[in-house]
């Protein structure tokens, strides 16, 4: 019976370990040897509150074959982790938006302090242009 309680606190332990919401601290290369091409970029805010709470650290992109591949890099500038869905919309060389069949919401989560990079590659060679829409999840 006592290595029963024993193995159910070590168990509450583990799991309150696991659900902590403190900062994470990094550590990266001072001079990084990655030559990412950066994108300009334009940011339209309508949701104040997740502008306070995610960052835009940067956006690359790439050529993968004959594909357009991004990467949109935010940073949670607050202390409490945060979850947000994103979602990629591909433009072409016309100005039309690549029709797919369902648009998807895809989640992701970054902890306090922490950045979070999300990628996606183009469907089509066409692609020239993208768009990329965030929502904060509760």
């Amino acid at each position: 019976m006592k290595t029963l309680s024993s193995l159910s606190l070590l168990l509450v332990l583990l799991i309150a370990a696991g659900c902590s919401s403190s900062p994470v601290n990094t550590i990266d290369k001072k001079n990084p040897n990655a030559t990412p091409t950066i994108v300009d970029s334009r940011v339209n805010i309508y949701d104040n509150n997740l502008a306070k709470r995610l960052s835009l650290v940067s956006v690359n992109e790439a050529q993968v074959g004959d594909l357009l591949q991004v990467q949109v890099t935010f940073q949670n500038v607050q202390v409490k982790p945060r979850t947000f869905a994103y979602q990629f919309q591909w433009v072409q060389q016309n100005g039309m938006v690549v029709t797919s069949p369902t648009p998807v919401w895809t989640p992701s989560h970054v902890e306090g302090g922490q950045t979070v990079s999300v990628s996606a590659v183009a469907p089509k060679p066409s692609v020239v242009d993208f768009r990329i829409s965030l929502r904060e999840i509760d």
